[in-house]
């Protein structure tokens, strides 16, 4: 290996193209490189990136200035340095602490988004089934079957909370539906341990408009007797909180399923950022706000209440049957 250097005015040969200079005690080259001689032998402080970063070269010089040179390795041969590492790990925590909030607000649009479509669906269905039955609302509860009740969203068994069957293909909608899922809103967290379980697994995350149906039991109303159906509730986001039936209990308060909203009970559920999913008589869909006071105080956090009673008590027309 050679370097090309002047001694005392002869220029010799050099490893290194571009260093050129005098061999004195000292000596800058133009490269920013460092030499120190001591009689025959030199030590190389290096910070050309032609060679290590910080490095040292020894060389001994012959009466033709050839000089042998042993160096350490290049910069692009070594790793990071520890320093190194802490401050990029750094670096990538804190633009992961500045994304995740965004990517979760994105997510959980993603996911209202999906919930609005699955009500919207069902708003168009509603319409099928008054166009098949003469413009009536259809009843909450229907008939008993076998071991269970068959109500407005399917078949239910009766028995022990959590372990009753559930049948949705008896529902009044069943029919209009296309595909499967859409029945249970993405943001009705049934996964959590403080969510109680009516069925073998999560049937329905809507309720029904219990004014639409005249009650529990009475007469459903004819939607064209609806002075606004544009602002009348059709289904919403629903669920209640549940402190009677095991595992619930007063000191261990529940979140579970529930399938009708009114103007009275605390059965609606405002799962999106504190605002409820509605699709309403004319099959619009929208994020509502809770009625003012409305929270159930023994689960605040998961934002269960009443839609305004505007939204859901009925203001019609004189009503005749066809």
């Amino acid at each position: 290996m050679f370097i090309w250097m002047r001694v005392n005015g002869v220029p010799g040969r050099s490893l290194l193209p571009r260093m050129t200079g005098s061999c004195s005690v000292r000596a800058i080259f133009e490269t920013g490189n460092r030499w120190t001689l001591s009689r025959n032998r030199a030590s190389f402080l290096c910070d050309s990136p032609t060679l290590n970063r910080l490095g040292e070269i020894s060389f001994t010089a012959s009466s033709d200035s050839v000089m042998s040179v042993k160096g350490t390795k290049s910069g692009s041969e070594q790793g990071f340095s520890m320093v190194e590492l802490l401050v990029i790990v750094a670096v990538i925590a804190i633009v992961m602490m500045l994304l995740l909030p965004a990517l979760q607000r994105a997510k959980n649009k993603g996911l209202d988004i999906v919930c609005m479509s699955n009500l919207m669906q069902f708003g168009k269905a509603g319409h099928m089934y008054w166009g098949d039955n003469d413009g009536r609302a259809f009843p909450y509860r229907d008939e008993q079957l076998e071991d269970g009740d068959v109500y407005w969203f399917g078949w239910l068994q009766r028995g022990a909370e959590g372990e009753r069957r559930f049948d949705t293909t008896k529902g009044a909608l069943h029919q209009y539906i296309v595909g499967t899922g859409v029945e249970v809103c993405p943001r009705l967290d049934f996964i959590n341990d403080r969510f109680k379980l009516k069925a073998t697994g999560a049937a329905y995350g809507y309720g029904y408009n219990l004014h639409l149906a005249g009650g529990m039991n009475g007469s459903p109303v004819l939607i064209s007797s609806l002075a606004s159906p544009s602002t009348t509730a059709f289904l919403a986001d629903a669920a209640q909180v549940n402190t009677f039936q095991a595992p619930a209990s007063k000191e261990n308060p529940m979140i579970e399923e529930f399938y009708y909203v009114n103007s009275r009970e605390k059965t609606a559920h405002f799962r999106h950022s504190e605002k409820g999913c509605v699709v309403f008589g004319d099959g619009s869909v929208s994020l509502n706000e809770f009625a003012e006071g409305s929270i159930d105080n023994r689960m605040p956090n998961q934002s269960i209440g009443r839609l305004p009673s505007e939204m859901l008590e009925m203001n019609r027309a004189a009503e005749t049957d066809n």
